[in-house]
């Protein structure tokens, strides 16, 4: 075991060495000589967890874990950038500075910050010191070094995939991994490892996916990069400009600090340093399971949360709500602990609250409405023997109006009208698909993750066994609850839990709702995880009396939903199509279903469309309208920056009048079809060219690559 005091003065001669680092390895870039891993990793280090290490402790928090550190220094980090951004982008054009978004403002301001940060903790812990031990013979042990290589075999074989297209090492991976839950049930596995563990799977499935391709994939992605370039090439924030978007401070401020500071493009910011961030929520959700039950049950809860395709697949393609989830969990995780919510816990929640709001609309009202829940149920005393603190009546106002006035008042209340549009359109509209089947969420995230027949069957009833277990476990610990027993969870965590459960219904049975029917199903399970393990602990006790050959069960149960969600089994099966990672290397542009071949050209962007995006958006004549079918679209605003304004969306009955230009992608041209499918993967559709644009071959074709084509009217 080796161990050590690190002084003040030690932390504080690491952290300028770090930041002296930083700005030389900048230097050496403009000089020619990047050094390309390094500078990236220096720098996320430097802006992602210097800053709100510091603050953690200058406010003196002791008490955390190391796994607590680690978590809200990189939460006070990233708030710290955010609104540090936002307040720069207001105040230096007062003083003369028309361009504040760029790499000599912002890293002046932060040095300064963090300088700033670095007396106060000086002047505070300069008789003090932090004790730190390691036990060097677990850390260079063959588990741990084991575990350590799981991340580099997602990157590698992502690699191989995109470029030599054999999917064999991420396949190894995936079966490495689903392996895992079976390890720790059987006791192979210490229980300090745990946390480590959980991060190791977690961003190895995120990277196994981001990685594939060199570009990035998904729609809502897109928009979002149109949204942050647009503040890195104007190197100002406009904050009056109508967007939904435009309000997110995780995009418009956060992505051009990492994009100037780390000198990365915004593409590899998605597909990198966003899913790192999100890696961490696992991690998070661990202690906060821990916290109500034991480190088995919350390991196992942890890994189903990343069994479930949505985690590994739609969110790597929603970046601001990757953000604003790593915010939710460090709220839950202060919320339900022990003892009094105190000035700094305040503080603490304060700031991830407001940091959660500017980050994702869809996740802040769905937050504001589980805080109403939760008010209401306490004040009727749903719960009255619980042990545990609950919210206080003036946070929920306190976060209420802070959201309201956020989107009321930035970007023209753009991010409020999903709210009205909510409650005028969505709730009773949805009610008449309530149960069925077709739209449960079970088929949903199949679809999504492109399984195929029969093997999608199975893969819907995994799906729909936990679904089950985890309305059991909730059921379980109600009865128990109503019967006046103890059941190990705080009272706030089974308000918030509730909440979630009546989301989790409303996801099991209603087709469409303006969040995004498996965006609802991700969220509620943020605190349902726990309940699938005690649910299926309650269910098989009726069989078998042991809990350890329980929790082996779902053990092997986790393995082999993985398994399945993953697509290993698909694949290994000879399936055309399995999985959005492990289908790449094939040739699936010869696939014989066009609904296959839509899938993947909705999820995957070519360099074909690319290269013909950015043409059309560096020369096109700004006031002519763009007429593309709608999955194109996507790809003119993230790579060609034509706001969505400019594009018409092509579908049966458009009408081409006025001079214009025609853009068709890869797929349009290769299958001869213009597509178009309803908001959140609705009913999808498609027509011959020929049916939506019968006089094409009269048109000027002004640009073609081998894949797209642009025309001119």
């Amino acid at each position: 075991m080796y161990s050590t005091n690190i002084s003040a003065r030690k932390i504080l001669a690491l952290v300028i060495s770090l930041q002296l680092s930083l700005h030389g390895l900048i230097v050496l870039d403009k000089l020619g000589l990047e050094i390309p891993i390094l500078k990236p990793v220096a720098g996320l280090i430097y802006l992602a967890f210097v800053p709100g290490f510091l603050i953690l402790k200058i406010l003196k928090l002791s008490d955390k874990s190391i796994v607590e550190t680690l978590l809200y220094s990189v939460g006070l980090s990233l708030s710290l950038l955010m609104f540090t951004g936002a307040l720069i982008n207001s105040a230096l054009p007062l003083i003369g500075i028309s361009k504040p978004i760029q790499e000599v403002p912002l890293l002046a301001t932060i040095d300064i910050i963090t300088i700033f940060l670095c007396f106060i903790f000086y002047v505070q812990n300069k008789k003090q010191s932090i004790s730190f031990s390691m036990n060097v013979n677990r850390v260079f042990s063959p588990s741990m070094l084991f575990l350590l290589l799981l991340p580099f075999l997602a990157v590698f074989g992502a690699y191989l995939v995109t470029f030599y297209h054999t999917n064999i090492l991420l396949l190894v991976l995936l079966i490495v991994i689903s392996v895992i839950p079976v390890v720790i049930v059987f006791d192979k596995l210490p229980k300090n490892l745990f946390p480590l563990i959980i991060w190791v799977v977690s961003i190895s499935l995120l990277f196994h996916t981001s990685l594939v391709s060199p570009y990035i994939w998904g729609a809502d992605t897109n928009f979002e990069m149109y949204w942050s370039n647009l503040v890195v090439n104007n190197q100002i924030w406009d904050p009056t400009i109508p967007s939904d978007h435009n309000a997110m401070l995780s995009l418009v401020m956060l992505v051009p600090i990492f994009s100037n500071l780390l000198h990365m493009n915004t593409t590899w910011l998605f597909k990198i340093i966003y899913p790192s961030i999100f890696s961490l929520v696992p991690l998070g959700l661990y202690e906060l399971f821990k916290n109500q039950t034991n480190e088995k049950i919350a390991f196992l809860a942890s890994y189903f949360f990343m069994s479930v395709p949505i985690f590994y697949t739609e969110m790597l393609a929603l970046a601001r709500q990757e953000i604003a989830e790593f915010f939710l969990v460090l709220v839950f995780l202060l919320l339900t602990e022990e003892g009094r919510i105190d000035v700094k816990k305040s503080f603490l929640i304060m700031v991830f609250t407001l940091s959660l709001i500017v980050s994702h609309y869809g996740t802040s009202y769905w937050f504001m409405f589980s805080l109403i829940f939760v008010f209401l149920a306490n004040y009727f005393k749903v719960l009255k023997n619980n042990k545990g603190s609950i919210v206080d009546p003036v946070f929920i106002s306190f976060y209420i109006i802070s959201t309201l006035s956020w989107y009321i008042y930035v970007s023209n209340g753009s991010s409020f009208n999903p709210l009205i549009s909510y409650f005028q359109h969505h709730i009773i509209g949805s009610l008449s698909s309530l149960f069925n089947p077709s739209t449960a969420i079970g088929s949903t995230i199949v679809n999504k993750t492109l399984l195929f027949k029969p093997l999608n069957q199975i893969t819907i009833y995994l799906n729909g066994i936990s679904q089950f277990f985890i309305t059991i476990g909730i059921a379980g610990i109600l009865c128990r609850l109503l019967r006046g027993k103890v059941t190990g969870f705080k009272k706030t965590y089974i308000y918030f839990s509730f909440s979630n459960l009546i989301w989790f219904i409303i996801a099991l049975g209603v087709a469409y709702i303006n969040l995004g029917i498996t965006r609802v199903y991700h969220l509620s399970t943020l605190l349902l995880a726990p309940f699938f393990v005690i649910g299926f602990t309650i269910f098989f006790k009726l069989f078998v009396k042991s809990e350890a050959t329980i929790l082996k069960l779902v053990g092997i149960f986790l393995m082999i939903f993985l398994l399945f969600n993953t697509g290993v089994i698909a694949e290994l099966g000879g399936y055309e199509l399995s999985s959005e990672a492990l289908s790449y290397s094939h040739n699936w542009e010869k696939a014989t279903s066009i609904t296959d071949k839509i899938k993947f050209y909705h999820w995957y962007t070519n360099t074909f469309d690319v290269s013909s995006s950015k043409w059309l958006g560096t020369f096109k004549d700004d006031n002519l309208k763009i007429y593309a079918d709608k999955k194109r679209s996507w790809r003119l605003q993230g790579y060609g920056l034509i706001s969505q304004e400019k594009i018409i969306i092509l579908k049966n009955g458009t009408q081409i009048k006025d001079k214009a230009y025609i853009y068709l992608g890869k797929f349009n041209i290769d299958n001869k079809l213009i597509t178009y499918n309803l908001p959140a993967g609705g009913t999808l559709m498609w027509w011959k060219i020929p049916e939506i644009l019968p006089d094409l071959d009269a048109k000027s074709k002004i640009y073609a690559n081998g894949g797209s084509e642009i025309y001119y009217q």
